[in-house]
């Protein structure tokens, strides 16, 4: 058995897992440190999901539990729930009654099935359109030569904002083309990147997160 846990696993990974691991079979289960289990998937679960409710968890999208086709915050009710924060608080998370939310987005299908969309606090609005860079980024992942990645919105006069993305490498004209043509192909049109830029090495914190400020520095010097 492998267990994936700690971000959607993309598909070229998952075909290099596979390929490597033949006889064995890999579950993704999402969730947080605020939350434990959320979901896991099984060998029924379709593509691009994180699969049904853990046992004992509960799910809601927005304010219904039984709301699905819809992108807004998930809500999760269940014993492994954490108490609160030792010190400072996260403005993302949230209670109502029984039921957390870390500010993650995403929508439930008519099976129970959960496919993550990305976090409030990264979304930004293209032309009054929401998007969520962690779907461009996922899209950009399954593209080889893209081994990492940071989509940031960047300031437009008539659109508000339009996505740009960081990508680590030192890159090539072919692999931009490459790169532009596949978002071209999966992505809404609002949500194709309208600036990349390569990076030897994408900065991070100390937290283990991208450095957004010092991207979006980069991404300023080169529009």
């Amino acid at each position: 058995h492998l267990f994936v846990g700690g971000g959607k696993l993309h598909d070229t990974l998952r075909d290099d897992v596979l390929e490597n691991f033949p006889n064995a079979e890999l579950r993704e289960f999402y969730g947080s440190s605020e939350t434990s289990f959320v979901t896991i998937t099984d060998a029924n679960t379709p593509h691009g999901s994180v699969g049904k409710p853990y046992p004992g968890v509960s799910i809601r999208i927005g304010m219904s539990t039984q709301q699905s086709g819809s992108t807004q915050e998930i809500w999760v009710d269940s014993p492994y729930l954490f108490d609160g924060y030792e010190t400072g608080n996260d403005g993302c998370t949230r209670r109502d009654g029984n039921f957390v939310t870390v500010g993650d987005a995403g929508q439930l299908d008519s099976e129970g099935c959960l496919f993550l969309t990305g976090r409030t606090d990264r979304m930004f609005t293209v032309a009054d359109n929401n998007i969520y860079p962690e779907a461009i980024e996922q899209v950009m992942l399954n593209i080889p030569g893209v081994t990492n990645c940071v989509v940031l919105p960047m300031h437009d006069a008539k659109r508000a904002n339009v996505a740009a993305a960081v990508v680590e490498g030192n890159g090539s004209a072919e692999l931009e083309k490459q790169i532009k043509r596949h978002c071209r192909k999966s992505l809404h049109p609002l949500a194709v990147p309208r600036l990349l830029v390569f990076l030897e090495k994408i900065p991070m914190l100390p937290s283990g997160k991208p450095d957004a400020e010092m991207l979006r520095h980069h991404l300023e010097t080169r529009s």
